[in-house]
């Protein structure tokens, strides 16, 4: 194994961890979430609004793989995975600073979910990106390079969880619904900048 297979590896694998700390950093947040976008709903409904918007970036995902896909053949699997990435970063930046429904009314939910949407067309292309990218530079080794992207994906959930704890022991409740949600999408940008 040389320095670039193992450099591809690494990328590819933290690639797509942060891609699931993203999508589960939102599943941790969503009664928080809920009262910012769905003051106006009940605790159940606006929770329940919450999982709609969650679902709607999950169900989207084949569109993505097909959209990276193609950008993947046509431009190279570093131009796709650098696209997903990017999209990720940006939408995920965005969703940490907008203005919640208390300050613009209910275009913050559309917005929201609109953001979640194409988070979750830039998830559905990076998983394949990273596979098809990691064996590509793996051909002997294929099993070895797939096991790394997913045990990848498992440390971006147990990241995820760990900031989920960390932020929901700030001490004001009130702290936590203004901004301890954000720095928790914040720090998610972040990841996706570094790498």
């Amino acid at each position: 194994m040389n320095l670039k297979q193992i450099k591809t590896l690494a990328i590819s694998g933290c690639g797509a961890g942060i891609e699931y700390y993203d999508f589960a950093i939102f599943a941790y947040f969503t009664p928080i979430l809920a009262k910012a976008f769905f003051p106006e709903e009940s605790t159940t409904l606006g929770v329940l609004y919450a999982f709609i918007i969650l679902a709607l970036g999950y169900f989207i995902r084949p569109v993505g793989g097909l959209i990276f896909g193609i950008i993947g053949d046509r431009y190279g699997r570093k131009t796709s995975f650098f696209f997903t990435m990017l999209t990720l970063a940006i939408t995920t930046f965005i969703m940490a600073i907008m203005p919640t429904t208390q300050d613009i009314g209910i275009v913050a939910a559309i917005m929201f979910a609109l953001l979640r949407i194409v988070q979750g067309i830039a998830i559905g292309g990076e998983i394949p990106t990273a596979i098809t990218y990691s064996v590509e530079y793996f051909p002997k080794r294929k099993g070895f390079a797939v096991s790394i992207i997913f045990s990848c994906l498992g440390l971006g959930i147990l990241l995820s969880t760990f900031i989920f704890m960390l932020v929901s022991n700030i001490p004001s409740s009130s702290m936590l619904y203004d901004y301890g949600w954000r720095i928790a999408f914040m720090f998610g940008a972040a990841l996706s900048i570094i790498f």
